[in-house]
């Protein structure tokens, strides 16, 4: 890619990085303080590392934060320079441009804080109404999928301390008080952008929020209450815990009535204390996660509400506990057809900001070296080879070989 861009001129193009490895290397340790001088550069940095001459000065700008109207501002001040367009976006962006960001210019030392004037997420545009629907996910049955999103925080409600959405890192819930409105919303343009380009398909959605409307039951409720009243030819998903399942059946039956036809859980593991808990494990002295898990199976079937589960492996775990884990999910399949699909991650450890264990990694081994691993390793939503969490081991070939085994019987299984 560098030696392609090197044919161009320097005013040609513009490369802003963002994602969620900027927002954990880049940050303020105080939202409230917002000056350039506070920001903070984990070792891993982009900004840093390209400062520093560890990595190419690829990036123009990298965005931290949220960067919905800072995008834009940058693409209609790149589309005015007719000079170096890192320095002249510097010079003239606006710090009162709604959210919470930092846009560091490393190529010019450069770096700015917004004055963190919030986001109007009501008014923001949706990415099906800009998009539009051509994705189809298997779980809802040939209907075309859109992507949608309530907007009401960058990560998870709970703090469990493998995840790298959790609560401690990403954030508390915001605006959860428009967040039934525009998810209604999304699912009529749902229907709407499917009736036009894909008039021989139906229509779904998932909705991508790490827990269902930050698990709100008032919010929920007004949600509920919307598609009453004005129903929509829209099926959707999302994702719940096992404990939210079994606490709210009652808002779960709800949805189920409205359109609520696949819930994702994040089922993890079958014995949480051998990983040292979770934090979503909220009635964990009450009953076990096994048995929570079958329970809320059994509510869900009983609903018509099909299931898929989040595997994560490199936990600490003993891998007969993998095992035990993938065959005891094989048998639940050929005997009740549920959980009907499995996603499989390997516990990987990211930046996180100020975490002691990874205060010092510049992150740059993170490529998986060709061979049998890197290939098993495609398999996986996300696992490396040089970042195991801490005090847990490496990734074993055998071991992997025999997940995928494992999954692959999954997938082979019906009921």
């Amino acid at each position: 890619m560098q030696k392609s861009l090197e044919k161009c001129s320097a005013i040609d193009y513009l490369i802003v990085l963002g994602g969620r490895h900027v927002n954990e290397t880049i940050y303020l340790a105080d939202e409230r303080k917002r000056l350039p001088s506070l920001v903070k550069h984990h070792r891993a940095s982009p900004g840093r590392l390209i400062r520093e001459c560890e990595i190419p000065p690829l990036f123009d700008v990298i965005i931290s934060g949220e960067a919905e109207k800072l995008i834009a501002e940058i693409g209609e001040l790149f589309s005015r320079c007719n000079q170096s367009p890192a320095t002249f976006i510097a010079e003239n962006l606006d710090m009162k441009t709604e959210g919470r960001w930092i846009a560091d210019f490393p190529r010019i030392d450069n770096t700015l804080v917004s004055d963190g004037v919030p986001l109007k997420r009501d008014e923001l545009p949706s990415v099906v109404g800009t998009f539009g629907v051509t994705a189809s996910f298997d779980v809802f049955e040939g209907r075309m999928t859109s992507h949608i999103f309530s907007d009401t925080g960058p990560g998870c409600i709970y703090d469990c301390n493998f995840c790298s959405e959790r609560r401690s890192i990403a954030g508390n819930i915001q605006d959860i008080q428009g967040a039934p409105r525009r998810l209604y919303n999304q699912l009529n343009e749902t229907v709407s952008a499917v009736m036009q380009d894909h008039p021989s398909k139906g229509a779904s959605a998932f909705v991508e929020d790490s827990i269902f409307l930050s698990g709100s039951p008032v919010a929920i409720t007004q949600l509920c209450q919307l598609l009453e009243k004005a129903p929509l030819e829209v099926i959707f998903g999302g994702q719940f815990t096992i404990d939210q399942i079994l606490r709210k059946k009652d808002l779960i039956q709800r949805l189920a009535k409205c359109g609520l036809r696949y819930i994702f859980i994040g089922l993890e593991t079958l014995e949480p204390q051998e990983i040292g808990g979770m934090s979503k494990d909220v009635d964990g002295n009450k009953q076990t996660w096994k048995d929570r898990f079958l329970q809320a199976l059994d509510f869900m079937a009983a609903n018509h509400i099909d299931c898929g589960c989040a595997l994560l492996f490199g936990l600490g775990e003993a891998h007969i506990s993998r095992r035990n884990l993938l065959n005891g999910l094989i048998k639940l399949k050929q005997e009740t057809g549920q959980p009907i699909t499995l996603s499989a991650n390997w516990a990987v450890r990211h930046p996180l900001r100020s975490s002691r264990e990874s205060e010092n990694e510049n992150y740059l081994r993170w490529g998986t070296p060709e061979g049998e691993l890197l290939e098993y390793f495609h398999r996986f939503g996300e696992a490396s080879l040089e970042y195991p969490l801490p005090n847990v081991c490496a990734p074993q070939v055998g071991e992997v070989k025999e997940i995928i085994l494992l999954l692959n019987e999954f997938e082979a299984s019906d009921a």
